[in-house]
């Protein structure tokens, strides 16, 4: 599937995990760092004053139109 779309998709990983714990699972999908342009982790991501960290996909200044998020909770993509 990852193959498939990095033909028409610019593929980014953005977790709210920490690289430590993100990168062992990220690198055995893509352990050639062939598929995903970048990744980005906790430290990239807003901490509300609720403690919940949410993904401001304005930092990757590209068109939101043009984006597409995939996640397993709906709160990450608060802005």
């Amino acid at each position: 599937m990852l193959e498939k779309l990095r033909k028409d998709w610019e593929l980014i990983v953005f977790t709210a995990s920490a690289p430590e714990y993100a990168n062992k699972i990220i690198s055995a999908i893509d352990p050639n760092d062939e598929f995903f342009s970048f990744r980005l982790y906790r430290k990239n991501c807003y901490l509300t004053d609720k403690g919940i960290y949410i993904k401001d996909l304005r930092i990757l200044d590209r068109p939101m139109e043009r984006m597409v998020l995939v996640d397993n909770a709906a709160y990450s993509y608060g802005f």
